[in-house]
């Protein structure tokens, strides 16, 4: 849990246009590493076209373990492909504070 005086780090890490079983440990070894502290995560989805089960998988882990270490992490835009997997997943991503989607306009 991050003190007042504590300087926030937010850290962004962008998603490749394609994230499945053939490329999610890299993903997976930045989100640990940024949460291994007390950095603020941003996991910007915009160029994400495809995903599989290992995506949610390690997006709903990070969630949690940045909940249970006080620190924010967010998914942001989002677009509903994302959410689409997560619910063929059997994930309501509505229901996930985290994922934050792309704004229409």
């Amino acid at each position: 849990m991050k003190t007042p005086s504590e300087e926030v780090v937010r850290m962004v890490v962008s998603l490749a246009a394609a994230v499945d079983i053939r490329n999610i440990g890299e993903l997976a070894d930045r989100l640990k590493g940024c949460l291994a502290g007390t950095m603020d995560v941003d996991v910007d989805a915009q160029a994400l076209v495809s995903g599989d089960v290992t995506l949610v998988q390690v997006l709903a882990a990070a969630g949690r373990t940045a909940a249970e270490r006080g620190v924010s992490f967010r998914v942001v835009n989002a677009g509903p492909g994302l959410a689409a997997l997560f619910d063929r997943c059997g994930i309501d991503a509505a229901r996930l504070s985290f994922i934050h989607r792309q704004q229409e306009g």
